[in-house]
């Protein structure tokens, strides 16, 4: 469960960092929002955006979780945005392996940070969700929000209460993992690998890809692959 902790900030650097210097302190499924970041990250360092008007927090589970079930976490957390959305009348898709997409535009983003490797003692996530922000300056053909897409300005703190009672009402199982694949927009898009061009077939429960051509099937890790060009194949 999640939520039974929840700190708000008008502005911090990032959540997800405010939880790792706190960690010892924290309790498990402890919530931490900010109004504004003004070092909001994504995969890979990436720079989050952060203006005023989304949604930002990030929450910490405490339990030991293997390394190859990290990914039904992933799972768990990107359906849960899914019907979040659903509720205010916006449908959306999954691109692999970390954000919400609404027209083939990114409306969410999520940052799993882990702390052990064999068997991991805690889990950051971290989540931005574009709420009201209109404007996305040369990102513009690239994001949306939730206004953007129906015309409406919401109260972060709505969205945030919605999305703590559909996480903490989803318990991961294989019909989970059937519906994230449902609302896949990634797979039958072509990527490059080893020079050489596949189709990606699948996503497979452990979160590793299986990518096919006329040659062969091979199963391979994200980390493998360019999201660069997965981003630009998808129509």
């Amino acid at each position: 469960m999640i939520g039974n902790q929840i700190i708000n900030f008008d502005l911090i650097d990032s959540t997800n960092d405010y939880i790792k210097k706190h960690l010892e302190s924290l309790s498990h499924g402890t919530i931490v929002t900010a109004s504004k970041q003004s070092k909001g990250r994504g995969r890979l360092n990436n720079t989050w955006q952060s203006p005023l008007g989304n949604l930002y927090f990030s929450f910490v589970l405490k339990q030991n979780t293997k390394q190859e079930d990290l990914f039904s976490l992933q799972i768990t957390v990107s359906l849960a945005l899914i019907k979040l959305l659903e509720i205010y009348n916006v449908t959306s898709k999954i691109k692999y392996p970390n954000d919400i997409l609404v027209n083939n535009k990114k409306i969410a983003g999520i940052l799993i940070e882990t702390s052990g490797y064999t068997n991991i003692e805690s889990i950051i996530i971290g989540i931005g969700l574009n709420l009201n922000q209109i404007d996305f300056y040369d990102l513009n053909v690239k994001a949306t929000s939730v206004k953007k897409e129906n015309g409406i300005s919401y109260e972060a703190l709505d969205f945030l209460n919605q999305f703590i009672v559909i996480y903490n009402s989803l318990k991961y199982n294989q019909s989970l993992y059937f519906e994230y694949i449902l609302k896949s927009n990634t797979i039958g898009k072509t990527v490059t690998y080893n020079d050489k061009k596949y189709i990606v077939k699948n996503i497979l429960e452990n979160g590793n890809l299986l990518l096919s051509n006329n040659d062969e099937d091979i199963e391979i890790h994200f980390a493998k692959i360019s999201f660069t060009e997965l981003y630009n194949s998808i129509k």
